[in-house]
């Protein structure tokens, strides 16, 4: 849509697009712990669930393409998202992944400006720092520490 800044990842599966959800990923390890993982994605392209059946704000690509421009078709869109998960994954095996953290942490204070809570325990404050091998970090520096990827089920963006 040629708008990078109103896209948002909410924790922790969530794609949002001027704050309403566009896509979803869903990541699995079968059982068998052979180092597979099984990725899943759904992105609304043409339409999005009607609003009285979504617990929360959905949009779809076509609403917000340039005017004139048609939403991609979706075999354009697989084409192109394949392309940049190989662009980027090739990124993170050569170099680390340092570049893939520091993007996902932009996104995710798009969606969190002022921090997060984590409703389990109330422990709260600004994002701090995100680790693809350590987890997530947020609260005051001092008595922050990472907490692991699994064993952050749920988050709620901190209000102003």
């Amino acid at each position: 849509t040629g708008q990078p800044k109103a896209v948002a990842i909410k924790w922790p599966n969530d794609i949002l697009l001027h704050g309403a959800k566009l896509c979803g990923f869903l990541g699995e390890q079968p059982a068998a712990g052979d180092g597979t993982l099984l990725l899943g994605f759904g992105c609304n392209l043409a339409a999005a669930p009607p609003s009285d059946l979504a617990p929360y704000p959905t949009t779809c690509l076509a609403d917000h393409m340039p005017a004139g421009q048609a939403c991609p078709s979706v075999e354009a869109f697989l084409s192109r998202w394949l392309r940049d998960f190989e662009s980027g994954l090739r990124r993170f095996v050569l170099h680390g992944p340092s570049d893939f953290e520091l993007a996902f942490l932009d996104n995710l204070k798009r969606w969190a400006p002022h921090g997060v809570q984590d409703p389990r325990d109330e422990r709260a404050g600004p994002l701090l720092e995100f680790s693809a091998s350590r987890g997530l970090r947020w609260g005051l520096d001092s008595t922050s520490e990472f907490r692991p990827l699994g064993w952050i089920p749920t988050l709620e963006p901190l209000q102003p």
